[in-house]
């Protein structure tokens, strides 16, 4: 028993140090600011959405459920076996729908094949993140910042705390 409390205890240190390192510590978005995200990408069918920092997989999960191609790609390796049993237990699969979550950085993946970007990341990040999209986006993809916006960008829309951009 000590020792299954001590490899939960190093596993738990583990997270926070990667999360620390490579991005922001995971904190759960509220179902309201879920709803918001989905409600300005206005996403259709077909579409392809990334969430960058996926964490528990329930924002790729939401735009499967309206019929987007939805991925994630999330540094921690816990929140990435997490995220996939969520997406097996909601079912979205099943139906024809596309969510999967991967266990990679974002900063080494293009992000010109998406239509739609969303993101809830550390204030830290979002600097270099603007360059890194500035340079890889396509000309009208959407992109949705919760809680956090680009100082250089101009949002089109805002719906709570939740930024809307057209890049």
């Amino acid at each position: 028993m000590i020792t299954v409390l001590i490899i939960l205890f190093l596993a738990a240190i583990f997270a926070v140090v990667i999360s620390l390192v490579f991005g922001a510590i995971y904190v759960p978005s509220v179902n309201w600011v879920i709803d918001d995200m989905v409600s300005l990408a206005n996403v259709k069918k077909g579409e392809k959405v990334v969430d960058l920092g996926s964490g528990d997989g329930r924002i790729v999960i939401a735009f499967a459920k309206r019929g987007a191609d939805a991925v994630g790609y999330e540094f921690n390796p816990f929140l990435v076996l997490w995220s996939k049993y969520k997406i097996w237990r909601s079912g979205v699969n099943a139906y024809g729908a596309h969510a999967h979550v991967y266990w990679k950085s974002f900063w080494n993946e293009d992000l010109s094949k998406y239509h739609v970007v969303v993101l809830f990341l550390s204030p830290l990040l979002m600097k270099r993140l603007e360059e890194k999209l500035q340079k890889e986006l396509r000309s009208k993809t959407r992109v949705i910042s919760a809680t956090f916006q680009f100082r250089n960008w101009k949002s089109t829309k805002r719906l709570r705390s939740t930024w809307f951009y057209i890049r």
